[in-house]
């Protein structure tokens, strides 16, 4: 499996995960629950396409993709992505 087969497949994992949970499970869950459990499929989401795109815009400009680089560029961004999910949960949501 290469690289770019890896990523696909692990933004793909991240989208199943939020697919059981809204659409499958969703009257088992709390809102609350909902919401604790975003943690979990949104940095496996982001990190595999922020991976494809890291891996196309390497390749764009160039220059064979580096998998340290191209995995550390999905890793910065999927933690951006669950920061910014935590600023929406505590200091958005509940004025909502």
């Amino acid at each position: 499996m290469n690289l770019r087969e890896a990523f696909s497949l692990i933004w793909k994992i991240g989208l199943a995960v939020a697919v059981i949970i809204y659409a499958v499970r969703f009257n088992d869950l709390s809102e609350t629950e909902m919401v604790q459990l975003s943690y979990l499929w949104l940095p496996i989401f982001v990190f595999g396409l922020a991976g494809l795109y890291g891996l196309k815009n390497l390749r764009n400009q160039g220059n064979p993709p580096k998998t340290i680089s191209v995995v550390l560029f999905a890793s910065i961004i999927a933690i951006v992505a669950v920061g910014l999910l935590m600023f929406f949960y505590e200091a958005i949501w509940p004025s909502l």
